[in-house]
């Protein structure tokens, strides 16, 4: 992210959103009975750079604060993933952000002719 600098601000992080960016963006599978807590030692066992994670949420969190904002959710880019702060911590990691379908997909009507040669006319 070429907008963070070493003096911009950076969101503390919790273990549940390190847990989630792993599961939702790197495609780690957990068991969902093990606390965020028990989590860390699998993930990082499993081949995880838990550091690195920490530190790009907390510099994604830290593009919402350096916006004069402590609270919201802002979309982390290439990962496409929505991440939420509260009072200056990341909290968690939403599921890639897409776009809705605008409604049922119609037929692309045929091209139609546009100029007197396509039409066929003789001047």
């Amino acid at each position: 992210m070429s907008h963070v600098t070493a003096t911009s601000p950076r969101a503390r992080v919790t273990d549940h959103a390190v847990r989630r960016y792993c599961e939702r963006y790197l495609g780690a599978v957990l068991d969902q009975t093990i606390d965020d807590q028990r989590a860390m030692p699998v993930l990082r066992k499993a081949g995880h750079d838990l550091a690195w994670v920490r530190a790009r949420l907390a510099d994604v969190g830290g593009v919402l604060m350096a916006a004069g904002h402590r609270s919201g959710a802002v979309v982390a880019f290439p990962e496409a993933m929505r991440v939420r702060v509260s009072d200056g911590v990341v909290v968690t990691v939403l599921a890639r952000v897409s776009k809705p379908a605008a409604g049922p997909v119609s037929q692309v009507p045929a091209p139609r002719p546009r100029t007197v040669l396509e039409l066929g006319v003789n001047p």
